[in-house]
């Protein structure tokens, strides 16, 4: 009886769905909400969201499992359950490849890709600055503004 139950028990928490929450990003007076959720203690928000929020044009397969970010030099180019990112830089047609700790989910038709990793490689190529202020909110920067005035 203890095995059965065990294995119940078990099989639920595989079995479980991760709950999507939302995450604030505010940028100016404005805020919006960005898809998110907690897996392993690693925070994910959907790649498609983050994207539409800055105002970046992005292209995704009719599965949505494959994902690209155009930024004005280069292009990222992201794909379901990979931890790699390839980098196209526009001018000369090279390539390289940045790797996320751990691969991206694949959730109701949306690649998920951690937080903290993704704001950073956003922050490489995105005129302004992505900051995370709070476990559930991010703040949009100008890339030389040295305070904050108000949230």
């Amino acid at each position: 009886m203890l095995r059965i139950s065990l294995l119940l028990i078990i099989t639920c928490s595989i079995l479980h769905a991760q709950e999507i929450t939302q995450i604030t990003v505010v940028e100016d007076e404005n805020s919006q909400s960005l898809p998110s959720y907690n897996y392993q203690g690693t925070i994910y928000v959907s790649l498609k969201h983050l994207a539409d929020i800055i105002h970046l044009s992005s292209e995704s397969t009719e599965k949505g499992n494959t994902v690209e970010i155009i930024f004005q030099d280069i292009t990222l180019h992201f794909k379901s359950k990979n931890p790699y990112v390839i980098i196209k830089i526009h001018d000369s047609g090279e390539s390289s490849i940045y790797q996320y700790p751990t691969s991206s989910h694949f959730i109701n038709d949306l690649i998920f890709v951690p937080l903290n990793e993704t704001l950073e490689l956003f922050n490489k190529y995105y005129d302004k600055s992505l900051i995370v202020i709070s476990p559930g909110k991010v703040i949009i920067l100008e890339k030389d503004q040295k305070r904050i005035s108000r949230i």
